[in-house]
């Protein structure tokens, strides 16, 4: 680690202290965040609606999806980031996240420019697929093309903002906002009210404001954050960190862009119900994201509480946290849900004088407002799942929210019941949501993922192993492989002779006496047919973990393997050329060993494996065995290591002798 940390003055570390203050204290400036946004976008639509007619009013609030389905992959990347930070942070990894931001921005730099070119251009034909009237077309191309112009300091703004949450600095990203929102007021009255360049003026001001915002979050961060080393228009490039960014911001990205299709195919049934209905619609919408307001911010709370705690491995932490986040949010959400069902009228007022578009309004409030505590935890499963990691289900969860569940129900509510039922898909969706979600995070599966990321930065740091969350008493044996034909094949394919064959039914009389219910392997062919004769007994699948696989020696034929074997106890670190250092097979080995304890809680489970392999596992645990141990097993094929697992901690260890 280098000695140029970050100052955790300016950060919010949140692996220590009342989880519930720290959560506030990291929520308060996200949810005034939230807040200044929505202003932002309410106040185009107050002066929108005051100072221009109602077609204006439905262009701005229709030709916001179409830009976000245009950045919403990167922005995904940009929260692959925003994730990679936090889990560094929580390492205390200042390194890996001078790389992280460098990489980022070099990404942004890349992309702002044919992303804006492609916008300008796809504008009109995407308002025209999503059938806007004639009597707000004009306006609505007007004020998306302005706004593409915005592209750059749009993504740049949300890269630094997510950079500076991941370190746990949410006061930050409030100030950027702060300045872009009174910038936005000051220029949309002068803009519209007094120079009266209707839509254009609300594009003009908004792309202007986003550039403040992403200019004063530079100053920020080269000011408060020199040891960050950031530089806008320096390319920095480094592969494995974009690859894990795109690792776990694609799939966010790609669920938000298809969100925001989605968003378009609905907003196209609005559209055809007519401009005062579509009018009606985006007043709700501005009232009704009032009431996303802590569903937002508590999120990005449990994104960073996760994150944080993952890469610090304080995992029973890690599940109290989720409990305390998911009761302040919904208790908070019901507060506001039920304020905003009784004063709906007066809030939708602000936003016109038209009463039948204020009870257009009133209706989509009524439908969707006593439904949020179902969407809330669809998010914050998500989000939780999002810090530690898991990006899949979530992701996979919220296209069939959306494409399985919400569309259909629109559609499906119009043709039977009419116009005003449409807003009945957005609690049928949340429903879902929060099912599939909320499953999958009981279920534990997830886990895997940062258990995972645990035994690695556990091996990094030579710690003792994680406390693994919520798990029983599990029996591991570990059956190194019996006598192979080494003439045989490659190293990944060479099989058993026939006396290996035949001592391999002494792992299956053993293991028959303990019984076991999983069954794992290295890929490689000898330790799978070691444990071939006891799968079939049983019944049992092999499943195959890559990382089980034995040590790679080398590109070379080693002339003194004893010497080499000596090196490499001596120095963990050491590896030839083309080879494995013994502490990077003890890493990958933890971290497999931690998915198998999760997969195999409260059972028996048996693993095929490789002597350097489970030699280099056991001097985890027992770092007084050594190289001398290590040489009195080379002969032992096949051997067992029974390990006993309390809670996920190493409870016993025994030395099976077979003979």
């Amino acid at each position: 680690m280098s000695s140029k940390t970050l100052k955790a003055s300016k950060t919010l570390d949140m692996t220590q202290g009342p989880i519930i203050s720290q959560v506030i204290a990291f929520t308060i400036p996200l949810l005034i965040g939230n807040l200044l946004q929505q202003l932002y976008n309410m106040v185009d639509s107050i002066v929108v609606g005051q100072f221009c007619s109602y077609t204006a009013l439905a262009a701005v609030g229709t030709a916001g999806s179409p830009m976000q389905v245009m950045i919403a992959l990167f922005l995904g990347i940009g929260t692959g980031a925003t994730i990679l930070v936090s889990q560094h942070k929580g390492a205390g990894d200042a390194d890996s996240i001078r790389t992280v931001v460098r990489t980022g921005n070099t990404f942004i730099m890349a992309v702002f420019l044919p992303l804006t070119i492609v916008g300008m251009i796809a504008s009109p034909f995407i308002l025209r697929f999503m059938n806007v009237p004639d009597t707000v077309f004009s306006q609505a191309n007007t004020y998306l093309i302005i706004t593409f112009l915005g592209t750059l300091p749009n993504l740049g703004y949300n890269m630094n903002a997510g950079i500076l949450r991941g370190l746990g600095d949410s006061r930050a990203p409030l100030k950027f906002l702060a300045l872009s929102t009174a910038v936005n007021i000051v220029l949309d009255l002068v803009f519209v009210a007094v120079f009266h360049w209707d839509v254009a003026g609300v594009a003009i001001a908004t792309i202007i404001a986003q550039f403040a915002a992403w200019i004063y979050s530079i100053w920020h961060i080269k000011r408060h954050y020199p040891e960050l080393d950031f530089k806008v228009f320096r390319a920095s490039w480094d592969a494995p960190t974009f690859k894990e960014m795109v690792r776990l911001g694609l799939p966010l990205g790609f669920n938000n862009a298809i969100f925001s299709l989605g968003f378009i195919l609905l907003n196209s049934l609005v559209n055809q119900q007519g401009d005062i209905f579509m009018a009606g619609a985006n007043a709700a919408s501005r009232v009704d994201n009032l009431i996303f307001l802590p569903i937002t911010s508590f999120a990005a709370a449990a994104t960073t509480f996760a994150g944080q705690n993952v890469g610090a491995m304080q995992h029973e932490r890690l599940k109290q946290g989720f409990w305390r986040i998911m009761g302040i949010a919904q208790l908070t959400n019901a507060v506001l849900s039920g304020i905003i069902l009784l004063l709906g009228k007066y809030v939708l007022a602000i936003f016109t004088t038209e009463q039948a578009v204020i009870e257009v309004g009133l209706s989509c409030i009524g439908w969707i407002a006593p439904w949020y505590w179902l969407y809330n935890i669809f998010a914050i499963c998500n989000n939780y799942m999002n810090g530690a990691g898991e990006v899949r289900i979530p992701t996979l969860s919220s296209l069939f929210m959306f494409w399985g569940v919400r569309l259909p129900t629109a559609y499906l509510m119009y043709d039977l019941f009419g116009t005003y039922h449409i807003f009945a898909c957005y609690p049928a969706s949340w429903a879902a949501g929060a099912i599939l979600s909320g499953l999958y995070f009981a279920s534990g599966r997830w886990k895997r993922h940062y258990l995972s990321r645990a035994g690695n930065m556990a091996s990094e740091k030579g710690s003792l192993p994680p406390e693994l969350p919520a798990l029983g008493e599990t029996e591991v044996y570990f059956v190194r492989h019996a006598e192979a034909d080494r003439t045989q094949g490659d190293d990944m394919s060479h099989p058993l002779t026939e006396k290996g064959l035949a001592d391999s039914r002494k792992v299956t009389e053993y293991l028959d006496r303990v019984g076991v219910d999983r069954m794992f392997s290295s890929p490689m062919k000898r330790a799978v047919m070691t444990m071939m004769d006891a799968a079939i007994k049983w019944g049992h699948n092999i499943e195959i973990i890559d990382d089980f696989r034995e040590r790679k020696v080398g590109d070379a034929w080693v002339e003194d393997f004893r010497a080499f074997t000596e090196a490499q106890w001596n120095d963990l670190d050491y590896a030839l050329p083309g080879g494995e250092s013994l502490r990077g097979v003890q890493q990958r080995t933890v971290s497999a060993l931690a998915d198998v304890l999760l997969r195999s809680d409260g059972q028996k489970a048996a693993i095929g494996c490789h002597g350097a392999m489970l030699c280099v596992l056991i001097h985890y645990y027992r770092p007084e065995f050594g190289h001398e141990d290590y040489l009195q097993m080379q002969n032992k094929l096949p051997w067992i290591v029974r390990m006993s697992f309390k809670g996920g901690e190493l409870a016993h260890m025994e030395f099976v002798d077979l003979y």
